[in-house]
């Protein structure tokens, strides 16, 4: 018959990171996996906690981890927006010894030889750099049928009022969501503020009502920072955080994680999709 043996917290904490260092990984490697093993017990997700270590040691000695270099190019000259959620983010790549080359934008690919292309946007100077993977965000844009109608921006997006969603040349249109050139992220979490507001307009237009509803440029960026660790990032036109939790959401946490990955997608499915404003 086995036994159980209570551990508290710190007993975990402990533990794993006593594991996790013996195995080969680095202080900063171990303290970040310790921290979310730890998180994860302290939250009550089994599935996240100690249970992850074996297939932590494994990765360790297969020795994967010290002998990977990430580098992260971007064509901004910040890692985001925010500079609250930026700070967490930026000791996010010290502890990954990630390689952050800011204003650098990918230009081509040749996958043949593995090589990418980025042109620096300060010098204009282009460079290669060699890859094993990569992962692209490619640029966004619209259609091109609404990049070549008469409802577009010059930037080929629907050019709308930021507040009412309204065309500003068309008042019989309306545009919210990925199409529009409403100057914020383009998340579902936008669209969901952005969908009662352009509702509430263009009934009252219908009706020949004054326009009274106004969106503030609310978006939601969920990110991931690890296993079991998201900074939930909310935020509006003017970059001021909104956050929806009694807590600091620019700290990497296991509920916000919990949220995104459990949470959220009961919401889109079963809400949004289905018109319930909340």
């Amino acid at each position: 018959m086995s036994e159980s043996i209570p551990l508290s917290l710190s007993d975990v904490h402990a533990l794993a990171s006593a594991t996790l260092r013996a195995n080969g990984l680095s202080d900063e490697q171990t303290q970040a996996l310790a921290d979310t093993v730890t998180a994860a017990e302290r939250d009550g997700c089994k599935s996240h906690g100690l249970f992850r270590i074996p297939a932590y040691v494994q990765s360790a000695r297969n020795g994967l981890a010290n002998k990977s270099h990430i580098t992260f190019g971007i064509a901004a000259g910040v890692i985001f927006g925010v500079k609250k959620y930026a700070d967490t983010l930026l000791k996010v790549v010290d502890r990954h010894q990630i390689d952050l080359r800011f204003q650098h934008e990918l230009i081509a690919l040749d996958p043949g030889n593995r090589q990418a292309t980025f042109k620096n946007m300060d010098s204009g100077e282009e460079v290669s750099w060699q890859y094993d993977m990569i992962h692209v965000t490619p640029p966004m844009s619209a259609p091109d049928f609404l990049k070549q109608s008469k409802l577009a921006a010059s930037t080929g997006w629907v050019e709308v009022d930021p507040h009412t969603t309204q065309h500003v040349r068309y008042s019989n249109v309306f545009s919210l969501g990925d199409c529009s050139n409403l100057p914020t992220s383009k998340t579902g979490a936008a669209i969901r503020k952005q969908a009662p507001t352009t509702v509430a307009n263009l009934t009252a237009l219908i009706n020949g009502r004054q326009m009274m509803a106004s969106y503030d440029g609310y978006t939601s960026c969920p990110l991931v920072t690890g296993y079991g660790r998201l900074v939930l990032a909310e935020f509006d036109y003017d970059k001021v955080p909104q956050e929806s939790f009694p807590f600091d959401q620019s700290q990497e946490r296991y509920s916000m994680y919990a949220l995104k990955a459990y949470g959220l997608p009961r919401m889109y499915w079963h809400g949004m999709l289905r018109g319930r404003e909340f």
